[in-house]
């Protein structure tokens, strides 16, 4: 299951191994790029949460963010958080957050 513009994104994964897992979570930039989340971990604050069925990965919403200094101002950019199935299963979920 997977929340769409909630005050914490969240992404809820199953134990159940016989399902595909999220293998990789990505983060949109300004620019439409996706970068891996671990080179953005610095810019977005994420806790991880486990009960017996399920591990929760949540980033805060008021966190993920990049911020960019143009012309002597500070502009803020909300990312998008992305999180992608295996390469062979074709479905994937977006966090949609404006910039």
């Amino acid at each position: 299951m997977f929340s769409k513009r909630a005050k914490n994104m969240f992404a809820q994964i199953s134990k159940d191994f016989t399902q595909p897992v999220p293998t990789y979570i990505y983060v949109q930039d300004e620019h439409g790029q996706y970068r891996n989340a671990r080179k953005m971990a610095g810019r977005c604050s994420y806790g991880i949460t486990e009960t017996p069925h399920f591990i929760i990965i949540c980033v805060s919403h008021s966190s993920c963010h990049i911020q960019k200094t143009v012309h002597g101002g500070k502009v803020t950019f909300w990312v998008n958080i992305v999180v992608v199935k295996l390469p062979r299963s074709k479905q994937g979920s977006i966090f949609r957050d404006p910039f």
